[in-house]
């Protein structure tokens, strides 16, 4: 293949790639989450404690992923993400016992997150782009999207035909149909990035480093890090909570499982615009700001699902949080790279988001436990939209670049 069509078609994968890894793994399960409740006799935290933990095992793995990344192929790495998770939809689908969803999402489905998802996706459009990397990780991140659009409304029909044992099963068998594309195309390029890709230094921005990786104290000390992991973990940790709680919260509020499945598809329309928005301005202003705009959008989209009262309120929030969720991708990829450059990306992205985990880990969980002890989700997502607001507030941390 030309190497000039060579990085459009990598776009595509990227965009498949978190399509299947976000779809299954996030979007569909709060569509199966009542059945999973009513089947298993579990509670709410329970239930989302299995999303909870792809979250935490996914953030850990994450730092030695990304040292792992500069050392063997990314498809491999994407291989084994694809095996893993088809081979864990499976088996869930003859789960007996709630530990066992749990245990299933903490190891084999977890791979997704880590090894198909965000961090290699990202590790791959950077070595490919850099002129326009904020753009196409916006166009790639529309794979999120897309995933939130379709995944909820089919999961829905799967499950009224085929039960929500024979939903997973589907999905499985959806995402082994990804391995040959992953195979043969997640690669880097060869020579470093492409020539007709490449840009001269810009003031201001952090070139590739030179001399040996970064150290964990390195990443402690460094401003920018901190601003990058609060206030990316908040956005991510976010949508685990409301991907594990939403269709859920709709059904509380009198919506069937069709309809409030959908709320979640109007999560992933907003998003696809947002996407493109924040692509487009990761390639032309401070991203500290495009950032404090996802998160001020998320706060205020809380607020608006603790004051829903029926159904339409609830497809306005969704609206506005689909805006806040457009930041995720394209912000944080952009972002790291800005500021520690891209001779050790993987090891920048992989400590962001193994320092993300304790976000991951509580926001979920938090949602499921203040529902559980209060019977409502109003207080969770009050406690949601504070949250975002603290990390807004600590976006504008400041600090001199430490040296290694």
């Amino acid at each position: 293949m030309p190497a000039r069509w060579r990085g459009p078609v990598v776009v595509v994968l990227g965009f498949l790639m978190l399509l299947i890894s976000a779809g299954p793994v996030f979007y569909a399960y709060g569509v199966f989450a009542p059945d999973l409740v009513a089947t298993f006799g579990a509670s709410r935290a329970a239930v989302n404690l299995a999303l909870t933990a792809v979250l935490v095992v996914s953030g850990l793995a994450s730092a030695p992923v990304g040292w792992l990344a500069a050392r063997i192929p990314l498809h491999w790495l994407a291989m084994g993400g694809v095996l893993g998770t088809a081979a864990g939809l499976a088996l869930v689908a003859g789960a007996t016992a709630m530990w066992q969803v749990v245990a299933l999402y903490a190891t084999l489905i977890s791979a997704a997150d880590v090894l198909l998802g965000m961090l290699v996706i990202n590790l791959l459009i950077a070595h490919w782009f850099e002129r326009r990397r904020g753009l196409v990780m916006g166009i790639v991140a529309l794979g999120g999207s897309a995933a939130a659009i379709f995944f909820p409304p089919w999961a829905a029909y799967l499950q009224g035909w085929l039960g929500w044992r024979g939903g997973f099963l589907v999905f499985a068998g959806i995402t082994l149909l990804l391995a040959p594309a992953v195979w043969w195309l997640a690669r880097r390029p060869a020579g470093g990035i492409p020539a007709w890709e490449r840009r001269a230094a810009v003031a201001g921005q952090v070139s590739a480093p030179a001399g040996p990786p970064p150290s964990w104290g390195m990443f402690l000390r460094s401003a920018d890090f901190w601003v990058i992991t609060l206030g990316v973990g908040t956005l991510m940790a976010l949508n685990g909570a409301i991907m594990a709680s939403l269709v859920s919260y709709g059904r509380a509020l009198g919506l069937d499982a069709l309809t409030a499945a959908s709320l979640v598809s109007t999560v992933g329309m907003t998003a696809m615009a947002g996407k493109l928005v924040f692509g487009v301005l990761a390639d032309r202003v401070d991203l500290r700001w495009a950032l404090r705009l996802g998160l001020l959008a998320g706060a205020v989209a809380m607020v608006l699902f603790a004051l829903a009262r029926d159904g339409r309120p609830l497809y306005v929030a969704a609206l506005v949080y689909g805006l806040s969720l457009g930041a995720l991708l394209p912000v944080w990829g952009a972002l790291t790279a800005q500021c520690f450059g891209l001779g050790h990306y993987g090891r920048a992205l992989g400590a962001t988001r193994a320092a993300m985990t304790p976000i991951n880990f509580a926001y979920p969980l938090l949602v499921g436990a203040l529902f559980d002890w209060t019977g409502s989700y109003r207080p969770a997502w009050a406690a949601l939209s504070a949250l975002a607001l603290l990390a807004l507030g600590l976006s504008f941390l400041r600090g001199r670049q430490p040296s290694r």
